[in-house]
């Protein structure tokens, strides 16, 4: 064992596929981590890109109406927390369904100030298409278990609350 490995370590510099990249003694661990997530996030995007090329949802637009399918009409604040997204970007994605024709706002039946987000037919038949495409399947699932799946996001969630929480939410 060489005097920079720790016991446990499988550190590599060979740059193998499915090796971890070499970690540097004298970057503090905050730094590496946030660059590996940002190596991360970007091969990510790349393989989204990629993925949803030529689907009729987005990767965003995929998760929304999957949610909806999942669980029926919801608030815009509803829909943020089941897909853990801010209310704006939401709205937004919303907006972009709608236009489509993918998803419906109506006035709650119990309270007609609220407002439900809903998926129409022809947004069920875009979110099959786009699952039919390969548009569920991601990276992650092809390299971590769904353990190690679930301890990620239990790491970067509270991580995303506290950052955004920090700068006022965004």
């Amino acid at each position: 064992m060489g005097s920079s490995e720790r016991p446990g370590d499988d550190r590599t510099a060979s740059g193998d596929e499915g090796q971890r990249p070499v970690q540097c003694e004298t970057v503090p661990l905050a730094d590496q981590a946030a660059a590996l997530i940002g190596l991360v996030a970007r091969e990510l995007k790349r393989d989204e890109d990629g993925r949803f090329r030529d689907a009729p949802l987005t990767s965003a637009q995929l998760a929304v109406a999957a949610a909806l399918e999942t669980h029926g009409s919801l608030t815009v604040g509803g829909l943020a927390d089941a897909v853990c997204c801010v209310p704006a970007n939401i709205t937004a994605l919303v907006d972009r369904l709608e236009g489509k024709g993918f998803a419906r706002r109506s006035a709650a039946a119990t309270d007609r100030r609220v407002t439900t987000v809903s998926l129409t037919a022809a947004g069920k038949a875009a979110l099959a298409a786009t699952r039919g495409r390969g548009g569920s399947a991601s990276p992650l699932d092809e390299v971590l278990d769904a353990e190690r799946l679930s301890e990620l996001v239990g790491l970067l969630g509270p991580l995303y609350l506290a950052l955004t929480h920090s700068k006022g939410g965004s």
